[in-house]
């Protein structure tokens, strides 16, 4: 109910009638123990968090555009298989049309940066002074 009404406020209040999403909602409605599943009929965007292609799939015939709020974590190495993701998004297909896209999660790694030593050692853990 929290949330209804909230969306209630910004539809009436945002002149520019910019879309209202909200990956915790779940697609009954009911109040969510965990984590939802992106799908709440109050949200004008299906949004699920790391949800796969054949999932997603089910989602495009919902008439609302689907965004993935997140669907890859990409620190270091860890990103790929992205392929299928892509092909959805990218299809011209009539019941992919609502499959918009995604967010990468880390898409930049966000760990301290210790500067080089002149001798090109780096001391752990250690900053060097400005």
């Amino acid at each position: 109910p929290n949330f209804e009404a909230c969306k209630e406020f910004l539809v009436a209040a945002d002149e520019q009638r910019r879309p209202v999403q909200y990956e915790g909602a779940e697609h009954h409605g009911d109040a969510v123990l965990f984590m939802g599943d992106g799908q709440g009929p109050v949200s004008d965007i299906i949004c699920p968090m790391y949800h796969g292609p054949d999932m997603i799939l089910n989602y495009a015939s919902d008439g609302r555009p689907v965004v993935l709020c997140e669907y890859t974590h990409a620190m270091g190495n860890s990103n790929g298989s992205l392929h299928t993701y892509w092909q959805l998004f990218w299809s011209t297909d009539s019941p992919h049309r609502s499959l918009q896209g995604g967010f990468v999660w880390e898409w930049a790694d966000g760990a301290l940066k210790v500067p080089l030593r002149p001798l090109g050692v780096a001391k752990p853990g250690v900053a060097e002074a400005a």
